[in-house]
């Protein structure tokens, strides 16, 4: 089956030689089996042979100064592989009806790992598969592991087949491929004396491990018919992070990297302090939740310091809307700007999780009705959200847009990351 070509660079190769968006490319460099490893592949030869459905050959003399510059219509170029598991903890299993089409989607493609940062299980993964990701060295790539256990992987997973993942990480490790793993954990099965049997197993291949980091469960109203589970208490949180902080000082003294962390959700459960910068050593999984606010934090106090600095700039007031997590740090954020920086007024307004129910806390989740409800109340007419609450396409989960949220309740509506650079171009823009 050709694949559909939607969009062609301009100066690209590709543009230069004729090729349209709508074409359907069925061979590539003789190749009709092929996908986007091939594609990449591809732009490091001198001739790139393209072979369409309607039967048009074109050939490229590659200059190397410039992209091939083709865009299919899927990410992978051929058919995306889908998750073969029936996790007890997943969370498109948990979405209510209704919703866009796109959040149903499992995907579990070590292609997308490699290119995007998706995470997978490898379930689906064949022994060829795994000497393909060794000899193209598509690394790193992201796995979600949960645990060590055979046996109680499958279970976790739903999937009799997923037992095996300790050989496919050591031979991963063995070819040379970095690793950042993912434990999503859920109380009472994976943490404890299970999770501390799973990190020990990870000690002999720890120098091929970028990051190890661990996740609550998220859990959402709508269970009906699901395993059960439950969130952490504080006490259990505390316990997590004692069993972390345990195995990096092991990874320090092996490979001088701490490699195992907690999210910022584990912290914030248990009222312990959040670690400094240096814990999390770049913050290789900072969209998986592992220091976003650790580094707001920071950001926010840089944000201060430069917007004191821009004196007699104009006046901003501003509403800053957040999940009910991170509701104490964004307050406190929110002050010290508005303290430090004449002329800004800064209010955090906490967010409760409707759609998905109250035990969802994090603002990346919140549908636009959750924000409609919780600004309805706010005097500010300049009301921020958060980017990571809306799709590429700019809606929210429940598919309400910035323009329909504005309309809703009257506010202008901005949107930032969680980033002090992106606050401060936030608010400049008001301040004009």
């Amino acid at each position: 089956m050709g694949r559909l070509i939607i969009h062609v660079q301009a100066d690209s190769l590709a543009h230069k030689y004729g090729v349209k968006a709508g074409m359907r490319l069925s061979a590539l460099n003789g190749n009709e089996n092929f996908d986007i490893i091939d594609y990449l592949q591809a732009s490091a030869c001198p001739i790139i042979s393209l072979g369409f459905e309607s039967g048009q050959q074109i050939e490229i003399e590659n200059s190397f100064d410039a992209p091939i510059g083709i865009s299919f219509e899927s990410a992978t170029v051929d058919n995306v592989m889908k998750c073969a598991n029936n996790c007890i903890f997943c969370f498109i299993s948990q979405l209510p009806e209704g919703m866009r089409e796109s959040l149903y989607v499992r995907d579990d493609d070590y292609r997308l790992s490699f290119l995007t940062g998706n995470f997978i299980t490898l379930t689906n993964a064949s022994r060829q598969t795994l000497d393909r990701i060794a000899e193209n060295m598509l690394s790193p790539l992201y796995i979600s592991v949960h645990t060590l256990d055979p046996g109680l992987r499958a279970y976790m997973l739903g999937n009799r087949n997923a037992g095996d993942i300790a050989g496919m990480l050591e031979y991963l490790a063995q070819c040379n491929i970095m690793l950042n793993l993912q434990f999503v954990l859920c109380p009472g099965i994976n943490d404890g004396q299970a999770l501390a049997s799973s990190f020990e197993k990870l000690l002999p291949i720890i120098g091929s491990i970028e990051s190890a980091a661990c996740v609550p469960v998220g859990l959402t109203k709508h269970r009906q018919g699901l395993a059960s589970l439950r969130a952490f208490a504080p006490s259990e949180a505390r316990d997590a992070i004692s069993i972390i902080d345990s195995y990096r000082m092991k990874a320090y003294e092996l490979c001088g990297r701490h490699v195992f962390s907690a999210a910022d959700e584990f912290y914030i459960i248990s009222g312990t302090e959040l670690p400094g910068e240096a814990y999390y050593e770049g913050y290789p999984q900072y969209e998986n939740g592992v220091g976003i606010a650790r580094s707001f934090i920071d950001e926010a106090k840089q944000a201060a310091a430069k917007l004191a600095r821009l004196r007699g700039r104009g006046k901003a007031s501003a509403a800053l809307v957040t999940g009910t997590l991170a509701y104490p740090i964004i307050k406190e954020a929110c002050a010290l700007i508005s303290s430090k920086a004449k002329g800004i007024e800064l209010e955090a307004i906490a967010a409760e999780n409707r759609f998905f129910g109250s035990s969802i806390t994090v603002s990346g989740l919140l549908a636009g009705s959750d924000i409609a409800s919780a600004i309805s109340v706010s005097k500010k007419a300049d009301v921020i959200v958060p980017s990571s609450a809306l799709s590429d396409e700019g809606l929210f989960l429940d598919g309400m847009g910035i323009g329909e949220l504005g309309k809703i309740t009257g506010k202008r509506i901005h949107v930032s990351d969680a980033s002090g650079a992106e606050l401060v171009r936030t608010i400049t823009a008001l301040r004009h």
